[in-house]
């Protein structure tokens, strides 16, 4: 016995993703998808080669991963558009462009980790305690230290984002 399964369109409103809690229509993704575009261009998102405070990492790091919960809500949005409708064509291609966008800010990304790491430890708990607002990213800091061993040089680490998109697959 074969289940047919009914358009969305027939399917009742209350059982659907709500895609207009993320953004109004597709003219409001398309808006943030390009300002996120144009900020890579720009090199708006990015790591300088140094920090010499704690002020300066903590500006750092809410800028770094505001883009990138950006980026990461342009993909959301794109993946579920294409998760319900996975024989449009227009939703794979959104779908892919946003996990491009994604790589690109998350190579951009990359080398927070070794800043860290080359900072210090030390350093960064001294600057902790002098900025307080720096701890709310204490369990951040902790785990880079934990798997510093793990991290490669900023050149490698932004090579290795750059790699993620190609990579990914399906399973992206």
């Amino acid at each position: 016995m074969a289940t047919t399964i009914p358009p969305r369109t027939d399917i009742p409103q209350q059982y659907r993703w709500h895609a207009e809690s993320v953004f109004t229509d597709l003219n409001a993704w398309e808006t943030e998808y390009q300002k996120i575009s144009d900020a890579l261009t720009d090199n708006r998102i990015s790591v300088p080669g140094d920090v010499n405070s704690g002020d300066a990492l903590h500006k750092l790091l809410e800028a770094g991963f505001t883009w990138l919960i950006r980026a990461k809500i342009v993909f959301l949005y794109a993946g579920l558009e294409h998760s319900v409708e996975t024989t449009s064509a227009d939703a794979a291609q959104r779908n892919s462009q946003a996990r491009g966008l994604l790589s690109q800010v998350q190579s951009q990304l990359a080398a927070l980790q070794p800043l860290v790491i080359q900072i210090g430890e030390d350093t960064i708990r001294a600057w902790m305690d002098e900025y307080p607002a720096l701890k709310t990213y204490g369990h951040y800091f902790k785990d880079i230290f934990r798997k510093q061993a793990h991290i490669r040089s900023e050149e490698v680490e932004t090579l290795l984002g750059l790699l993620r998109d190609p990579f990914a697959g399906t399973s992206a």
